[in-house]
């Protein structure tokens, strides 16, 4: 009965306050399992809409860092195969199972689980992602070269006429002002490759992709932007 049950658990966790070690191995195993009162679930990449974007993540040097990460946490626990490590569906993993292999496991090791288990259910375009740039000081440049699927997506003629200025100069971004999108990302092309007369430049980072994010424009709306200002002062 409810009575029971209720006194039963009340007892149970007023003890395991003084069992930090247990409760952290307790926890990873509900996250991964998605038992009991816990929801977690994965960033889903591979899920992207566009598949251009999805195409470029994959590809992407830390998803293959994080993929060989995945797959040596999914070993070290004894889970078979291959994907996600928290589960797709409730019952999928065996909690008890999972919860009597991390109690063989030292200390160093759950810290590695339940760091992959942040990393793997941290949400993309949030506040957590902002502050975790700031305070580990990302380095998109070792992460990212720029690529078709980010020229693409490129909408805003102002912003792609400042693009052209940080690589091509301002002169040429002058010259190019009052032509079309297409044109001055034809351009940019053009100076990334070294091509059609262009100095190749190396290591280019847009504004939009280091940590803070940064404008182009004065205009508002991107949501890191904002994010990062409403925290900075926290973290500063």
């Amino acid at each position: 009965m409810r009575y029971i049950d209720l006194h039963r658990q009340s007892a149970v966790r007023a003890v395991l306050l003084k069992s930090p070690q247990i409760a952290l191995r307790l926890l990873a195993a509900s996250v991964i399992s998605r038992d009991g009162l816990w929801l977690a679930r994965p960033e889903m990449q591979d899920g992207a809409r566009h598949e251009a974007t999805a195409s470029s993540i994959v590809a992407g040097k830390a998803s293959g860092v994080f993929a060989a990460e995945q797959s040596e946490v999914r070993m070290l626990l004894g889970l078979p195969g291959v994907g996600y490590l928290t589960a797709a569906e409730y019952g999928s993993v065996n909690l008890p199972k999972l919860f009597a292999k991390l109690l063989t496991l030292p200390d160093d090791d759950v810290l590695r689980v339940l760091t992959f288990l942040m990393a793997e259910t941290l949400p993309a375009g949030s506040e957590a992602v902002e502050i975790l740039g700031h305070l580990l000081a990302v380095d998109m440049r070792e992460w990212w070269t720029p690529d078709e699927a980010f020229l693409d997506l490129l909408r805003d003629k102002p912003a792609i006429n400042a693009m052209l200025a940080e690589l091509a100069g301002k002169q040429a971004a002058h010259i190019h002002v009052a032509k079309t999108a297409a044109v001055q990302k034809g351009a940019i092309r053009h100076c990334l490759a070294g091509t059609g007369g262009r100095t190749k430049v190396e290591g280019w980072l847009p504004r939009y992709l280091g940590f803070p994010m940064q404008s182009y424009t004065k205009r508002k709306g991107l949501r890191a932007v904002d994010n990062w200002n409403a925290v900075k002062k926290l973290f500063s």
